[in-house]
């Protein structure tokens, strides 16, 4: 019973290692996905938009490349999240980033 019982446990370990590496790849279609919600940002194609538009584009998007919602209720949280991404923040009137 105790092998069995180990066998089990390896069959459902391994289960949920391939569940969590699919979960994290981004596919074609969330890149579609992605591009068509930048498109309600961006307007003017010119690829690039305020950051809290970009907080605002990652709760439209289903993850991996959005956020859930439920996971940033805390103020604060997106932000963080958001710089901890070390994306290149532009400020206004100047030709590269800020960071």
């Amino acid at each position: 019973m105790t092998i069995l019982n180990l066998f089990i446990s390896v069959i459902i370990q391994a289960y949920q290692e391939i569940s969590r590496l699919e979960y994290g790849r981004i596919s074609n279609r969330d890149l579609e996905n992605f591009k068509r919600n930048w498109k309600q940002f961006d307007k003017k194609g010119i690829g690039l938009i305020w950051i809290k538009q970009f907080t605002k584009l990652l709760e439209v998007c289903d993850p991996p490349l959005g956020y859930e919602i439920d996971d940033m209720d805390e103020k604060g949280v997106k932000m963080r999240f958001l710089y901890s991404l070390n994306i290149p923040v532009y400020q206004i009137g100047t030709k590269g980033p800020s960071n």
